[in-house]
């Protein structure tokens, strides 16, 4: 997910995903979880105002009380 304003600050994000068999599930995901960052996007023509970055998810094990 990209241009999230103030994505590069979060400590949590809830996240919602469908699963093989259809199902919406939400997720917490919490910073410092592996494979989960939230780098900055830099050198924007707009919206300078305030952080903006994205999330990525690479391979991320979310334990299941999550």
């Amino acid at each position: 997910k990209m241009w999230i304003s103030n994505a590069p600050f979060c400590d949590v994000a809830v996240v919602w995903a469908k699963n093989e068999e259809g199902r919406i599930h939400g997720l917490i995901v919490e910073r410092g979880m592996e494979g989960f960052t939230t780098p900055e996007t830099h050198n924007k023509w707009s919206l300078r105002a305030s952080a903006t970055g994205e999330l990525v998810f690479d391979n991320v094990k979310v334990p299941k009380e999550n």
